[in-house]
């Protein structure tokens, strides 16, 4: 779907409340983050387009490890990418708010501390091809649970109207 609403999210999200469906997945071009995270409560796995063939096959790849339930490891494949860097997140965690929260302040705390324990997960030593296999899936986890602060943390900025381009450092 080239882009959605807030109203088309909510039927969207309908929808998928009425299916009995193990996975749906939606690419789209255009939507806001917080109709994009609301789909994502409701299980939906989102992809923005245009999609890398990578992060298709990635995404394809847990869906069918998911459905399958065989395989308590994933398999091989690549961490989301970062959507903030570590300057964004700096900027992000010396924000002043409009309302009385520091959400963007602990979140980006949040993020990197994930950011930093994803890269320790990632040179782990390993003694076997299951402790191999086990450190893979807490990388990608991290990785994953970081890829879902971020779109949170995009949420709160884009509710605030604040661009982090445009915020000194």
């Amino acid at each position: 779907m080239p882009s959605f609403n807030a109203a088309e999210a909510r039927e969207l999200g309908a929808f998928v409340k009425s299916l009995a469906a193990g996975s749906v997945v939606l690419f789209y071009r255009f939507a806001r983050q917080l109709d994009v995270s609301y789909l994502r409560t409701l299980g939906v796995r989102t992809m923005k387009a245009p999609v890398d063939r990578n992060d298709l096959h990635s995404l394809l790849s847990d869906v069918v490890n998911v459905e399958g339930k065989s395989a308590k490891i994933l398999p091989m494949r690549r961490a989301p990418s970062r959507q903030f860097t570590d300057h964004a997140l700096n900027k992000a965690a010396n924000l002043s708010s409009s309302i009385e929260c520091e959400c963007p302040h602990h979140m980006a705390e949040v993020i990197k501390s994930l950011v930093a324990f994803e890269n320790y997960s990632a040179q782990c030593e390993n003694k076997d091809k299951a402790s191999e296999d086990l450190h893979r899936h807490i990388h990608l986890r991290t990785a994953e649970a970081r890829q879902i602060m971020e779109s949170l943390l995009q949420s709160v900025l884009e509710q605030e109207g604040i661009d982090l381009s445009l915020v000194e450092a």
